[in-house]
Parts: C-alpha cells; structure tokens; sequence
C-alpha cells in the first residue's frame, strides 16, 4: 500500500518562507563573473614578491628602542662585580640582603 502524506497548509507556508528568504539572498549576490579589475587598483600593477620596505619606511608604528641587550650585558657583569666585593666585604655571620 502507498503512503500519501498531504502537506498542511502550514507547511506550504513555512516552505514558501524558506525560499523567499533563498531567492532574496541569492538576488543580493555578485554574479559568478564579477571581478574588481581595474577599479581598486589597476590590473597587474602590483609591487614585486621580494619587495620590502624598512621599519623607517611605514607610518603610523611606535618607535621601539634600539637594541641595548649589550648594555645589559654589560650592567649584569658589573653587577656580578658588586656582588662579589660586597660578598668579601661581609663577614661570614652578616646577613645577605
């Protein structure tokens, strides 16, 4: 025996909602042979895959300070010098601070 299922009109109704709602987003879509060529910049007119630009060069980036990690190294020795001196300057019972 064959089944038959007869749609509820509120069925039809919420079948015919989905596909407004289909029809209108496929409406505000670009066709399949849309391109920008040409409009926000000119076709092919592209800078070179190796091309770059120095730090200098950009606007708008911070201004970061230049390396001083000698400085540092530099600081830290002569605070291991410090160190030392006061290390043979103190007796064995005084506190380290």
């Amino acid at each position: 025996m064959v089944d038959i299922r007869i749609a509820k009109k509120e069925d039809l109704e919420e079948i015919k909602d989905d596909l407004s709602a289909v029809s209108s987003a496929v409406s505000q879509k670009a066709d399949a042979g849309h391109n920008h060529d040409g409009i926000y910049q000119p076709t092919g007119d592209y800078a070179a895959s190796n091309h770059t630009h120095t730090y200098s060069e950009i606007n708008g980036l911070p201004n970061i300070p230049p390396d001083v990690s000698d400085e540092v190294a530099a600081l830290r020795t002569e605070l291991d010098v410090l160190k030392g001196v006061v290390e043979g300057l103190q007796r064995p019972d005084d506190p380290v601070e």
